[in-house]
């Protein structure tokens, strides 16, 4: 639980929201590319390297069709989870908890 004075439960909520957004668009990639390889039977460093170029603007394509947002165009929160993490250990050391 965070305690920190200075964040909202809507900056720390943010924050969550985000890295399970980013963490989602990660694992999509990470499972087409794992597919991808197996179904062509790359080899290669560079045709891997091709292939994820390529599942990664598929990826990008569907998003756009769907309406989907952009990962680089999602909200980001006024503070990181570091900053409030950091926040956090310091409200806790002044009030010895």
């Amino acid at each position: 639980m965070v305690a920190v004075e200075n964040a909202s439960l809507q900056d720390i909520y943010m924050v969550i929201i985000n890295m399970q957004n980013q963490m989602n668009d990660m694992m999509k990639l990470i499972y087409s590319n794992k597919e991808e390889l197996k179904k062509d039977n790359i080899q290669t460093e560079r045709d891997a390297t091709n292939a994820h170029f390529e599942v990664g603007k598929n990826i990008r394509e569907v998003i756009a069709k769907n309406g989907g947002t952009m990962p680089e165009k999602l909200p980001t929160p006024k503070k990181s989870l570091k900053q409030l993490e950091k926040e956090n250990k310091k409200f806790l050391k002044n009030t010895n908890c």
